[in-house]
């Protein structure tokens, strides 16, 4: 609703309007050209809905709205034309009004220092990128399945890993540049996204899947095919090896598809850059970016070389053209944790953070990271599902036992994570070690957990007829949900610090020995369909825990002191506090119905920007001041006596 009204809108436009002297329809009368309509009716909403970004037309929003207004086409609005529009702007229908979509159009910041971040919208781009991370997870989770199945699990985890976070960074890199500009253009919406989905989903291609069968001649030639010729010797390529051998140039093919997808993000960095409206902090920023992103093509560059120079078509076990990649891309994986590490230190050594960097939209990163697990559990679901049926009940009983599962940790990590940034480790302190090294450093650990978790059901489900004890594939399932487990509790810490202070002893200890029941289970020698059972009901039971301690949390919030501040968690405002790097409005914690206030202290600012913040907080007291000076001289009005004057006779 509209905090500005008519009036003060009308005051507004005649202190700057001209008498026109043009226009027909108009002559005499104030009006607005399109510039400064523009820049008054975007002051005015501004204003109005107190810097909320979602609730405030783009320029050519208003621009379409100006051309509604001009209904003559002098290209001037008068004061009735101009109250119309503002009052239709000023709740939110002026949104959207402009459907057309520019050829080409710089990058543009999304938030500046300051402003409230609203809910993100769903973003179609996004969740069709998303699915080729299903895909991912699934490919990548074949390279440790088979090796499972071969009883190998210990040489195909590394490939997995590394291959699995790779394709993890290519997601947080996209994340890390939408979540601070916005692209809204043709060349970015179909031209670079269809770059950048194809390049990413070659690299996934690239992942092999099923075994390849080759077959070799007396003379040595040798080819794939579906069925060998007279006198040819089969030989088998597991998913594993087809990487390892680089059968097929996998590992040079995704070597190339990552190394130019890093090059696509090169470009995109500098192109912000060049934006006209760049900022100080977008530029360093993305100079930085630029430079990151340019050490991950060089090193994918080597990467593709090494293979491909090394394989040997004739004799691929002897020449093991993809086995020095790993190495590399580990390399890659660790430097370009190293240079976010590098980079958050950098910034708050600096002192003033608007000078060198940008806020991101911790709404946003909120909801991607939510989809992000989604994607990583429903990996097991897909696995699931791909299986044949089989005769017997044993299986019926692992696919419900993973099922429930799947669905187990998507309770427990959606109890426990943030619902609003104010509640969120980015939210509360700007970009801390804590934010982001953390959040983001567990996150390597996590996503390859729950695909363990994932993939080990799958093996169970193929495998149960065989009637073999698979050691590898026990301790990949009873590993991948400790690790979950524990990587969930973590993050409910990383998020709110005292959760670990205030819970009991006797809610630590559970949640330690049932992380523990995982690999006394994997350890003790039973058929497969026990172990993924035993498994299942431990899992059940950390969500009944998880219930049953948020709710005795919640229950104790309202005679004790909540998370939110003051005595219980319903005495209050809550904590409202922290909109991402940008700031926020601290952490306003009531105590019960009265009315102490608890601030929580912003990230430090240095230099201008501290000044600044003084100023804007001396300015607000003796706003406050001169309110209280007005009321107690109200107040002091109504008590004083009314002095009648003497009645004449």
């Amino acid at each position: 609703m509209s905090t500005i009204g008519v009036e003060e809108a009308k005051k507004r436009f005649a202190a700057k309007a001209t008498i026109s002297s043009t226009s027909p329809n108009d002559v005499g009368k104030p009006v607005l050209d399109r510039d400064t309509f523009l820049q008054l009716m975007l002051g005015l909403i501004k204003e109005t809905q107190k810097g909320v970004m979602d609730k405030i037309p783009s320029e050519s929003d208003l621009d379409a709205a100006f051309a509604i207004a001009d209904e003559d086409g002098s290209g001037f609005v008068d004061e009735g034309e101009f109250v119309a529009i503002y009052s239709l702007a000023a709740e939110g229908k002026v949104l959207g009004l402009d459907h057309s979509i520019d050829y080409y159009c710089a990058p543009t910041q999304t938030l500046q220092w300051g402003e409230h971040e609203g809910h993100p919208e769903t973003d179609w781009a996004d969740l069709f990128y998303d699915l080729l991370f299903v895909g991912a997870a699934y490919q990548a989770g074949h390279l440790l399945g088979d090796a499972l199945i071969e009883d190998e699990g210990w040489e195909g985890l590394p490939w997995f890993l590394v291959a699995l976070i790779v394709l993890a960074q290519q997601w947080l890199s996209k994340l890390n540049l939408e979540c601070r500009f916005t692209y809204v253009s043709f060349v970015h919406g179909v031209f670079v996204d269809t770059i950048e989905f194809t390049l990413v989903g070659y690299a996934i291609w690239n992942i092999p899947s099923s075994p390849k069968i080759m077959y070799s001649s007396a003379d040595g030639d040798r080819r794939l095919a579906d069925c060998p010729e007279a006198g040819e010797e089969e030989t088998e390529f597991s998913p594993l090896e087809q990487l390892v051998y680089n059968v097929d140039q996998h590992a040079f093919g995704f070597s190339v598809a990552i190394a130019l997808n890093s090059l696509l993000y090169v470009a995109k960095w500098v192109e912000v850059a060049m934006a006209p409206d760049c900022t100080s902090g977008a530029s360093v920023l993305s100079k930085f970016m630029a430079a990151q992103n340019a050490t991950q093509f060089v090193l994918f560059a080597i990467a593709a070389f090494m293979a491909r120079s090394a394989t040997d078509s004739e004799d691929y076990e002897e020449s093991e053209g993809g086995s020095s990649c790993i190495y590399v891309w580990a390399i890659g994986v660790l430097v370009y944790f190293g240079f976010s590490c590098f980079w958050v230190h950098y910034m708050h050594t600096r002192g003033d953070l608007r000078e060198y960097t940008v806020p991101m939209g911790v709404h946003m990163v909120m909801h991607r990271i939510g989809e992000w697990v989604m994607l990583m559990i429903g990996e097991t679901v897909l696995g699931l599902l791909t299986v044949a049926q089989a005769d017997s009940a044993i299986p019926y009983l692992i696919f419900g036992a993973g099922m429930a599962i799947a669905t187990s940790l998507s309770f427990q990590h959606y109890a426990m994570y943030p619902t609003s940034p104010a509640k969120h480790v980015l939210g509360k302190g700007a970009l801390t070690y804590r934010g982001v090294v953390y959040l983001f450093g567990m996150m390597y650990v996590y996503s390859p957990a729950l695909i363990m978790i994932g993939v080990s059901t799958r093996v169970l489900l193929l495998t149960v007829g065989e009637g073999e004890i698979q050691e590898d594939t026990d301790w990949a399932l009873a590993s991948g949900l400790a690790i979950a487990y524990t990587c969930i509790n973590a993050f409910a810490v990383l998020h709110n610090p005292k959760k670990l202070k205030e819970s009991s002893w006797l809610e630590l200890a559970l949640k330690v020995v049932s992380t523990l029941a995982y690999l006394i289970i994997a350890t003790i020698e039973q058929q497969p369909s026990a172990n993924m059972l035993e498994c299942c009901l431990v899992c059940i039971l950390q969500s009944c825990m998880t219930v049953y301690f948020a709710k005795h949390e919640h229950d104790s919030g309202h005679g004790g002191h909540g998370d939110h501040g003051g005595h219980g968690d319903h005495g209050g405002h809550g904590d409202h506090g922290g909109h991402g790097d940008h700031g926020g409005h601290g952490g306003q914690g009531g105590h019960g119905g009265a009315k102490t206030v608890k601030v929580t202290p912003e990230p430090a600012l240095g230099g201008a920007a501290l000044e600044e913040q003084v100023k804007v907080a001396e300015a607000q007291l003796e706003e406050l001041r001169k309110k209280l000076d007005a009321v107690k001289k109200e107040e002091a009005l109504a008590a004083k006596p009314v002095e009648l004057p003497p009645i004449e006779n």
